[in-house]
């Protein structure tokens, strides 16, 4: 049997991974200086950033993009860090993610972060997607807009608000 560096378990979490999960960054740091990869998935394709993301921790998602993470790393069934982020309502996590050009069109899961933010209902995410350029008019896997997904009153006109004057 060959043994991995950093191992954690049969999952294939590695010790960055559970620090990334528990939001420990001493932790993190020492095991970056020690040389973790920032990178290495589990076998379901999750990376550290991807829980950190999941799990709300900003100052994880900082630390790990300044340390080289894939920004648009998804998971085996498609969701990276920046839907899942728009999907909990993670604000701090998603202005982080945000400096770093992450994927705001359609992922190759069929849906966009707006897509998912919406279906939260969080109207500042929401907002802070389409101020960073999400577009509005981008179709999911089923055709659906953003708004066809929504009947908050504050996020339909929201959106409405944006289409066609998004970002360059």
């Amino acid at each position: 049997m060959s043994e991995k560096p950093f191992c954690g378990n049969t999952d294939g979490a590695t010790a960055l991974f559970l620090a990334a999960q528990g939001g420990y960054l001493d932790v993190i740091r020492l095991l970056l200086s020690s040389g973790a990869k920032v990178n290495q998935p589990r076998q379901d394709g999750t990376a550290p950033l991807w829980i950190a993301s999941q799990m709300g921790h900003s100052e994880v998602v900082r630390v790990m993009l300044l340390r080289g993470a894939e920004r648009d790393a998804a998971r085996h069934d498609g969701t990276t860090a920046l839907l899942k982020a728009a999907n909990k309502g993670y604000n701090d996590v998603i202005k982080e993610l945000l400096k770093f050009s992450p994927t705001l069109g359609i992922l190759k899961n069929g849906t966009s972060a707006l897509h998912a933010a919406v279906l939260s209902g969080n109207i500042k995410t929401v907002a802070l997607l389409l101020e960073a350029g999400a577009d509005p008019a981008l179709r999911n896997k089923a055709n659906e807009l953003p708004a066809e997904l929504t009947k908050n009153e504050h996020i339909l006109r929201l959106l409405r608000s944006k289409e066609g004057h998004r970002k360059s």
